[in-house]
């Protein structure tokens, strides 16, 4: 009887959280335009690990804007107002940030994009709970140095590999710039000329697996040549190597642009935007290794209205349909959370935000503000263990532009600690972490060959647990790892064509 109330509680409560819909909330409401929102990104667990999670967003007055930044309180779902970063007569613009949690104070260093020392400049100040640094010129030359980007990091990096690292743009070219201590590197990735352009830059450290192409670091960038259509194309760096590989074309088709990499349960993912016979497309390869495979750039989006995108740090698994081609469906993972969000254009003047959800149906919010930029960002856990992020965009009120922002919950937990595939449900491990042993629970729907393995984080095979055909049912595999050192490790569930792989910590 307790087993039957307790059910019915927790259907309760799950039906609760998941029926409540989007409320739309104003974050912004002064006598300036609020534009360019952006959240920091988190390299290690990739959500907030503030007490107040900073929302950073230009102030447009008159000819110039500043930076301003608000903190989100969990406890009464409400941002602060806003306090400035910058507080000057230029433009300071394109802000971006990350947080680090590996020093003996949390920080997150804040990276733009100002003139005022006459051109576009790149500059940054590193952030605490309690104070804002003095600024810092990271780049200032006689040239325009514009559109820094963040490389996102993955979990298995050391955090003090790189304590500042950016991709930005430079007279048609794209450079990475890295910095550790007094060492500082300004490194030319992607050489421009006259009637060559790059730009849009885009990066992300990519580990290794046997499924996977080399670990290293990958920058990628949409190339225009002269009045010819433009593609996406990349380079990498193996890990330990100092030569960059050949620059390599990842998508050549149409008029393409806007390449993102998504950090993927680190194992990246690239999207960016196609144009065709005037239609534009939102594509993804589900895998790095497809790069440079037209045929596996898969349509993210059935809409082909589907203007832009903005994913951060979802992770998918792949089905294949009866054309033998790969389709994405979007799946949770209990540690690693976010939405992905894009925007839609529904005419020339109309443009709205399209937030899909898991459990959730897609909700559409309307704006009239043309080419209104969105951001999504993991704000942290409540005391329920519930993940709270939040899509911002910008609208039109009170005779200026503000942001609005709906709120997402997602739990964590049993609720979500599974990820499904086409034939078959795998789950995580437990006890995790663990030490020395953990089961490995997973369902086959049909049977198939089922393969279950293990890996360290370099790629390297540990085990094999499981190698036979199997008919559907639900099984359970032991791990035992008492030889081995304490760590992070991957299983890698198999059946038939498709796989799945989670973490699983080893603490001794």
């Amino acid at each position: 009887m307790k087993k039957v109330i307790f059910f019915c509680l927790c259907f309760f409560l799950s039906y609760q959280l998941f029926a409540q819909p989007f409320e739309k909330k104003q974050i912004t409401n002064f006598n300036y335009d609020s534009r360019g929102a952006s959240f920091p990104t988190y390299p290690d667990w990739g959500f907030s690990f503030f007490s107040k999670s900073p929302l950073f967003f230009e102030a447009h007055q008159g000819n110039f804007a500043n930076l301003m930044m608000m903190s989100y309180d969990l406890d009464s779902d409400s941002f602060s107002n806003p306090i400035p970063v910058t507080d000057n007569n230029y433009w300071n613009i394109n802000p971006v940030a990350e947080g680090y949690d590996y020093y003996p104070t949390k920080k997150i260093n804040l990276i733009w994009q100002t003139n005022k020392n006459g051109n576009w400049d790149i500059a940054m100040r590193t952030i605490t709970d309690s104070t804002i640094s003095e600024k810092k010129f990271l780049l200032s030359s006689s040239e325009n140095e514009t559109n820094p980007q963040i490389v996102l990091k993955n979990l298995w990096m050391d955090p003090n590999e790189y304590e500042i690292e950016f991709v930005y743009e430079k007279a048609n070219s794209i450079y990475l710039y890295q910095q550790k201590d007094s060492m500082i590197s300004n490194e030319l990735v992607f050489s421009g000329n006259d009637s060559t352009h790059y730009f849009q830059p885009t990066g992300v450290h990519a580990i290794a697996a046997p499924w996977t192409p080399p670990a290293g670091l990958y920058i990628a960038a949409t190339c225009q040549i002269a009045d010819s259509s433009s593609k996406i194309v990349y380079r990498y760096k193996p890990y330990g190597d100092s030569i960059w590989s050949e620059i390599k074309t990842a998508f050549d088709s149409g008029f393409c642009k806007s390449p993102k990499f998504i950090q993927n349960y680190d194992f990246p993912l690239l999207s960016f935007e196609m144009k065709i016979d005037g239609v534009n497309r939102i594509l993804i390869f589900p895998e790095m290794s497809y790069l440079g495979q037209n045929q596996y750039a898969e349509a993210l989006v059935d809409d082909p209205n589907a203007s832009t995108s903005d994913l951060e740090s979802i992770e998918y698994t792949f089905v294949t349909n009866k054309n033998s081609r790969q389709n994405l469906e979007a799946v949770r993972d209990f540690l690693f959370f976010s939405p992905h969000t894009f925007k839609i254009s529904k005419n020339d003047s109309t443009y709205a935000v399209y937030s899909p959800g898991y459990w959730l149906e897609r909700v559409l919010f309307h704006t009239i503000v043309n080419d209104t930029k969105v951001a999504v960002g993991n704000l942290g856990i409540d005391n329920n263990f519930i993940a709270i992020s939040y899509t911002v965009w910008e609208d039109s009120s009170n005779g200026h532009i503000n942001l609005f922002g709906v709120k997402r919950l997602d739990p964590l937990g049993d609720i979500s600690d599974k990820i499904i595939s086409a034939n078959f449900i795998l789950y995580q491990n437990y006890p995790n972490p663990f030490n020395p042993k953990t089961v490995i629970k997973y369902n086959i729907l049909s049977r198939d060959l089922v393969t279950l393995k293990i890996f360290d984080v370099l790629g390297n095979e540990i085990s094999t647990l499981v190698n036979e055909e199997k008919s559907a049912g639900e099984y359970k595999t032991i791990f035992n790892g008492s030889n081995l050192a304490s760590g992070i490790y991957v299983y890698r569930l198999s059946v038939g064509n498709h796989y799945l792989s989670r973490k699983m910590i080893l603490l001794k």
